[in-house]
């Protein structure tokens, strides 16, 4: 696949070994700034097994009560779950962790995420 970033937070890939790491990639300019911004497009080709999560910042700025973040190490823990074998668990356990961290504290912002994966992990699950 071939995607561009503006302005998100880097993605996230959880590979088929239960590892999960952030991609190195450059964000751009936020969406609509700029009308004849370029976006440097990121070629990605997931290997079997593995599931790209992408997420808005609303993750991991999540606050709890005493105004701590759910912040990008407490994201890549949930994503290192051994249990996790589909994009929608990943979604899942990641937003029960953020309620979980969050508590009674108010909703600040927005919490979207989109997990895809190699079509092999999608076959293996019928």
């Amino acid at each position: 696949m071939t995607f561009g970033n503006a302005g998100h937070n880097p993605p996230l890939i959880r590979h088929a070994d239960g590892s999960a790491e952030f991609m190195d990639i450059a964000a751009g300019l936020v969406l609509g700034v700029e009308p004849n911004w370029t976006y440097t497009p990121v070629a990605l080709c997931l290997a079997p097994g593995d599931i790209l999560l992408l997420y808005t910042d609303g993750v991991t700025e999540a606050m709890n009560a005493a105004g701590e973040c759910f912040d990008p190490r407490r994201l890549l823990e949930v994503s290192r779950e051994p249990e996790i074998a589909s994009p929608h668990q990943l979604i899942e356990r990641v937003i029960a962790a953020v309620t979980a961290h969050a508590g009674l504290a108010e909703q600040s912002d927005d919490l979207t995420l989109l997990a895809v994966a190699h079509p092999a992990l999608l076959l293996n699950q019928r």
